[in-house]
């Protein structure tokens, strides 16, 4: 899981996200950040975001 940092590099407070970028073939387009009102909501959403990632960007 990908933690977020503040300006001074240490891990940013509030709730758990989880990312996922978002490509083209080779080229990244974006990522996309969701955010969970705890850890275990976050830990059960992993597999979905790939496929959230595909049907952004379909190939």
């Amino acid at each position: 899981m990908n933690t977020p940092s503040s300006s001074t590099g240490q891990p940013a407070r509030g709730l758990p996200r989880v990312a996922v970028v978002i490509r083209a073939s080779e080229d990244v387009l974006g990522s996309l950040w969701v955010a969970f009102p705890d850890e275990a909501a976050a830990t059960d959403c992993g597999p979905t975001l790939p496929v959230a990632a595909r049907v952004a960007a379909p190939l």
